[in-house]
């Protein structure tokens, strides 16, 4: 799954090929249910190579059909990776599950797990019996006590409850969320904010963007600017005998060699 390898060589890979090759849209479906802390990226890698090896099979344009199971947190970077997929409202539970499951001792919202799938969401149908209605607008099934937002032309629901929209940050925010006036932005109510400063990205140091928006952030951790300019100070004997830093120890010669 994570690494798209056949461990029983090439009969197995043989056999996917095959197997790929004699089937149409009405007849597959690719169903994973990954482990939540598997690297996203990696799935989609996976998915991407599987969707080429069908596509070149059928040459009838169509995407290849999946159902991911995974964490709503998560859909930033599913969506980013494969936007063709759509993350539906079904809570998805587990019996085996310590929290992801219905009870007393499950999630207090229930399970975070959803359906992210690339089929039309007016197809799949959610059960009546288990709290789902269907939103006209959205055309798509939604949970029954969640309200559709007009404002924002959806049913902005993540967790199961009733959204609110703020007109000052222009979203639907968690009802526990209010607007925070240094901040700009929704957050909890006992949350202590940065009065207005604006931390920006960790990885470039731009304030426009965060760092997992950072088209810098998957480059290569060597040869550091930061780094240089430090052995080029103490190279210049910028260190007195007065200053603490002890140049003689092992680990500052350590530290010197990794510079360089």
């Amino acid at each position: 799954m994570f690494n798209h390898y056949f461990f029983r060589g090439a009969a197995a890979c043989s056999a996917y090929k095959k197997f790929l090759s004699h089937t149409t849209a009405e007849e597959i479906i690719l169903v994973m249910d990954p482990p939540f802390g598997g690297l996203v990226e990696v799935i989609i890698h996976t998915i991407r190579r599987i969707m080429a090896d069908w596509s070149c099979d059928t040459n009838d344009g169509r995407e290849l059909p999946v159902f991911w199971f995974f964490p709503y947190f998560l859909e930033h970077w599913i969506v980013k990776g494969l936007p063709s997929l759509r993350m539906l409202h079904y809570k998805v539970d587990y019996d085996n599950h310590v929290l992801y499951h219905k009870g007393s001792r499950g999630a207090k919202h229930g399970s975070p797990v959803r359906l992210f799938t690339n089929l039309p969401p007016v197809s799949i149908k959610l059960p009546q019996e288990e709290g789902y209605r269907f939103c006209a607008k959205c055309q798509c099934y939604v949970p029954s006590d969640i309200d559709h937002c007009n404002k924002c032309d959806a049913c902005t629901s993540k967790d199961g409850r009733q959204y609110r929209h703020c007109d000052k940050c222009q979203r639907c925010v968690k009802p526990s969320h209010v607007h925070c006036d240094k901040c700009n932005q929704c957050h909890l109510v006992d949350y202590k904010c940065s009065d207005g400063k604006v931390t920006g990205c960790h990885v470039c140091g731009d304030l426009d963007h965060k760092r997992r928006d950072c088209p810098n952030r998957n480059m290569k951790k060597t040869k550091r600017p930061i780094c240089k300019r430090t052995a080029v100070e103490i190279s210049d004997g910028d260190i007195t005998e007065d200053s603490s830093l002890d140049v003689n120890s092992g680990r500052q010669r350590k530290k010197l060699k990794k510079c360089h």
